[in-house]
């Protein structure tokens, strides 16, 4: 058997941080790219993956595209934490603020 490729979208709503980079990644949408590579002395159709590298779109054309190659688990964490609920408030912009001093 030979390998086998997968592709997904993902879209993140805010700027996130990957282990291993000394950049934050913009929110936006970004293409997985998954190899995965038959297990060896596995069970028959048995994969494990190779290889997981991120694309991020940029609106040039695809075959410009540069992919970083990025741990699987450490995507899959960011992606839970972007996905997790916001409060009203983070939605809209606003700040929460100590409450102050009452006037009359």
């Amino acid at each position: 058997m030979s390998s086998r490729f997968s592709e997904r979208l993902v879209t993140f709503r805010s700027p996130f941080s990957l282990p291993g980079f000394d950049k934050q990644w913009h929110a936006g949408d970004y293409s997985i790219r998954t190899e995965e590579a038959p297990v060896e002395n596995g069970d028959e159709g048995a994969y494990q993956t190779v290889r997981t590298t991120m694309i991020p779109h940029s609106g040039k054309p695809a075959r410009h595209a540069r992919g970083v190659e990025v741990d699987p688990a450490e995507f899959a964490a960011a992606v839970a934490r972007d996905e997790r609920p916001i409060d009203r408030a983070e939605n809209e912009g606003m700040v929460s603020h100590e409450p102050g001093p009452e006037t009359d």
